[in-house]
């Protein structure tokens, strides 16, 4: 969610540990697949976005983005997520090694594998602190029709030390291992049986490497630089990604399980979406286009239609009407297709209203289908007070607009439109 109102964002800590390690299989051995080397190619020079970036959610790339950690902070153990707005803190998971301190940061030289510029951090030879989210992994990839993927930007620094990147408990549905057979990168889908398939691809040791995987009905891909190195038509999709459960953790495991000897620039995950061929090599030339201030063509522009009453909580119970928001309560409001908003509208101009509030609070105003962003606020209001504000909201969530009542009590919600932007 991106929004015209003031906004503010608490840092939100996790402090909950996770259980077991995942497993690469569910009772089949899995089949690895080999894949072809990693292409030397190089893009330009591009700067990382900086701390607090927003994202643009008119770029193609951002579509179906649910989770973006790009490591710009460049100090401190507490990391952010660029899309949930949600702030996570270093961890000492179980199986973390004694007296492991959290990732070290650092810049990497500018390199034909490393031609960005940005910050980075090390996980200390395996053995530092795991960036843990609070959001569970179901939480990030749900409900999936069309497929998922999922990218990480490293520097594998060995070719012995095995370890997991992008990890929960359970089902490892968008986890990328580096040394499952040594000097390789691989991930791991499910067949139609629920037996593992580990697509996997050569590396070298300390080149950077941008991992990107694609999954969908019949269809599983890796690519790694921007291009395409394994494959299987073997995925199934319902299988690949069930049974997922525990905290989302960036760096590495712990849980039990080994980190990966590793640097890390950035991850990103997509629910509902799966990326093509081309768009696999544009994350390769720029990885942060989805930033706004990068400098890349958005691809849309802003439509305007006359102001109209899109949803209002005071009538009649329905999708667009009531009942009121709870006290801490959240309802979507399926947008999208009304008051001449396409449905495939990337973001919607709103003028959200609070009406007749019970108690003082505020209301965030976020695409439906993720977690409500920690203290993002689209309007304030004082108890018996009316208050409205205008806000982009993305409709990435299958074009409905989530509202949340951040108050002891009861309000009306009122949502008039503008326009939208595609």
């Amino acid at each position: 969610m991106r929004s015209m109102s003031g906004h503010r964002l608490f840092a939100a800590l996790s402090a909950v540990l996770a259980g077991f390690a995942c497993p690469l299989s569910a009772g089949v051995p899995p089949e690895p697949e080999s894949g072809t080397a990693i292409p030397a190619i190089a893009p330009s020079q591009i700067q990382k976005p900086a701390p607090g970036t927003a994202i643009d959610w008119c770029h193609p790339l951002s579509a179906g983005l649910v989770s973006a950690v790009p490591l710009n902070e460049g100090s401190g153990s507490i990391f952010h997520d660029a899309v949930s707005l949600l702030s996570y803190q270093s961890q000492v998971l179980s199986g973390t090694p004694n007296g492991a301190a959290p990732p070290a940061w650092f810049t990497p030289p500018v390199s034909a594998s490393y031609p960005w510029i940005g910050p980075a951090i090390s996980n200390n030879g395996a053995t530092a602190q795991a960036i843990q989210s609070t959001l569970q992994e179901s939480d990030l990839i749900k409900n999936v029709t069309v497929g998922y993927s999922y990218a990480a930007l490293v520097q594998p620094l060995d070719t012995a030390t095995f370890g997991r990147i992008m990890d929960a408990t359970d089902s490892a549905v968008i986890t990328t291992y580096l040394n499952v057979q040594q000097g390789k990168v691989a991930t791991t889908w499910r067949d139609a049986t629920g037996g593992a398939i580990v697509p996997m691809a050569p590396f070298t040791v300390n080149q950077w490497i941008l991992v990107l995987c694609t999954v969908q009905q019949g269809l599983g891909v890796m690519y790694i630089n921007g291009v395409q190195v394994a494959s299987s038509a073997n995925v199934d999709l319902a299988h690949s990604w069930a049974n997922q459960t525990g905290l989302l953790v960036y760096n590495a495991t712990g849980n039990g399980a080994m980190m990966p000897n590793a640097n890390f620039s950035s991850w990103w995950l997509w629910n509902n979406r799966v990326l093509t061929a081309q768009e696999a090599a544009d994350m390769y030339a720029n990885p942060w286009a989805m930033f706004t201030g990068s400098g890349a063509n958005t691809g849309c522009a802003f439509y305007p239609v006359s102001p109209c009453r899109a949803a209002d909580t005071r009538n009649a119970a329905g999708t667009l009407g009531g009942p009121s928001l709870t006290a801490n309560g959240m309802r979507a409001f399926p947008i999208g297709g009304q008051c001449g908003i396409p449905a495939d509208a990337a973001a919607v101009s709103t003028n959200l209203t609070a009406v007749a509030p019970a108690a003082a609070g505020y209301l965030s105003a976020f695409p439906a289908g993720v977690a409500p962003p920690l203290g993002a606020s689209a309007v304030d209001f004082a108890a018996g007070r009316t208050r409205a504000n205008n806000a982009v909201v993305s409709l990435r969530g299958g074009g409905a607009v989530a509202v949340a009542n951040v108050s002891s009590g009861t309000v009306d919600v009122v949502i008039d439109v503008n326009g939208y932007f595609k």
